[in-house]
Order: structure tokens, then sequence, then C-alpha cells
């Protein structure tokens, strides 16, 4: 048996590939047609990550560049997953919200830019975009909860980078497509108790008040178990997953409890592992 999970965020149409483990919400019953290899949905969210609180450093709105009193929108995603009507919805959301700013995550020179100039042309304050720099790992989460509301990206979805925001406390807007990357971040609520937000299309977007401050690092405890108790019920019943796995050790390198269990240890699954993609 051979799956496939967080490499390529969609169908992997090979013939050697026997399942695409997703969720009910990244590949719904009404697109599962166009996907091969043949869903197989975890309950609750796809998305595995550790359950163990990070050690993250103090960090402050004026050591990382930020007004103290403004509203900050922010999106740490790469620069190729701004489309430019999704940048065009993001300067109006600002320009809506007097004395907000939007914070991005400095990519390429080129693409800083190319960004700026269509700020800029929409009327905005230079001022009001800033470009943070990059960071090692625990900055990077750490700064997070300095801002207050995530702006998700479409068509591709933030992944790993939405996971991280949820659980730093920092609420998230999302925009749910049709693809398995258009539909990460409307997943991940259903895996960690957070809050949703998340619609259809980019009409009637909330506009936030400068007053409505989230608790910093108030996101929920990921449970690092979850994937592996999701995966379970579908042991027994699935062709080559018989017979089911109960745990413990493998009797023989060729058993099906060895092979479930070496899928386990291939992806990373289980307590204490971070399985989100070093991207998204």
């Amino acid at each position: 048996m051979q799956a496939t999970y967080l490499g390529y965020i969609g169908p992997v149409p090979l013939p050697e590939l026997d399942w695409l483990i997703c969720d009910r919400v990244t590949v719904p019953e009404a697109e599962a047609a166009h996907y091969r290899p043949a869903p197989l949905r975890l309950e609750g969210c796809y998305q595995a990550n550790d359950g163990q609180r990070p050690l993250l450093p103090a960090v402050d709105r004026p050591g990382e560049g930020l007004p103290e009193a403004a509203f900050v929108f922010a999106c740490a995603s790469h620069f190729y997953k701004i489309t430019e009507p999704l940048f065009a919805a993001w300067c109006r959301i600002v320009a809506a919200v007097p004395g907000s700013v939007l914070w991005l995550v400095a990519d390429t020179p080129e693409g800083q830019a190319a960004l700026a100039g269509r700020w800029q042309a929409a009327g905005l304050d230079p001022h009001r975009l800033i470009f943070a720099p990059r960071v090692d790992p625990a900055r990077y989460r750490a700064r997070l909860a300095l801002a207050d509301l995530f702006l998700d990206t479409m068509p591709y979805n933030a992944g790993t980078i939405a996971s991280d925001a949820l659980r730093m406390g920092l609420p998230l807007l999302t925009l749910a497509g049709r693809t398995f990357s258009g539909r990460m971040a409307a997943s991940l609520p259903h895996g960690g108790g957070a809050g949703r937000l998340h619609r259809p299309r980019p009409r009637g977007l909330c506009r936030p008040r400068c007053g409505d401050r989230h608790r910093p690092g108030g996101g929920p405890r990921p449970d690092g178990a979850r994937p592996r108790r999701a995966l379970e019920p579908h042991l027994g019943r699935l062709p080559r997953f018989h017979p089911p796995f109960r745990g413990g050790p493998a009797r023989s390198p060729a058993a099906p409890e060895a092979r479930t269990s070496g899928l386990l240890r291939a992806t990373g699954a289980g307590p204490g592992r971070d399985l989100a993609p070093a991207r998204g």
C-alpha cells in the first residue's frame, strides 16, 4: 500500500499510489472525482502538528518596526502566492481601516518593488506597507503574535504558516476555493479547536476595529497523536490494510502491521512530530 501525504498538495495520478491522505474540507465529496489516487479522508484536519509549545524569544512591535497602536494586517507567505486581484483586495481592506498597516515578509527585491508600486498606485501611504526581514524560526513564530489579523492567499492558501499563525493566537481570514491547495487554511480549525473565519468569495470581508486585539500566544495546542488516531479507523476496512493495525511492535518485517507502522514512520506521524511542510 502506498499513499501520498503532504508532498504535492493536490492530485498525484501515479498508478503506483493507492491513496491521497486528506480530509473532508480539503477534498470535499463533490470534488473527489477530480482526484487520483482516491482520497482517504481523515476525521478532522489533514495536517499534523507538534503538540508541544515552542520556546520563543520576547518580541515587541517597536523592535519589529511596527507602529504600536495600529491595526496590523499580516501575511507571511511567499510573494508568488500573492495574485494581482488578491493584492488589490488587500489594498481596499487597509484603505477601509484608518491607520492600519499591511505587514509582509520580505521576499525578492523585485517583488517588493512591484508590490510597493501597486500600493502607491492605489493611493496608499508607502509607510503603511511594511516588509519584515527573514529571521530564524523561533523569532518568526513569536512575532506572528504581534499582528491583529492574518490575510491568507488565494488560490494557493498558506499551510504551515497558517497553522503557525493560529497557534500563536493570530486570527486568520481565508477564502475557501475548490482545490486542495485552496482549502488548506479552511481545514485547520477542524484539527486544532480554533475558531473559524473563512469565506467562499472575496466580497463582504470583515471591517475590524482598531480596538479588536487578540491575546498573543493564546492559540490552540495541537494534538500530535490525532492524525494517528484518525488513520486507525481506516486500517481494518481498506483491502491493503488487513488485518487491522493495533499498535505495539510489528511481528515481522513482512507483516501488514509492519507496513502500516512503516507508513506512519515514513511520514513522521505520531506524537511530538511536526508534519507541516517547510513551505506553505
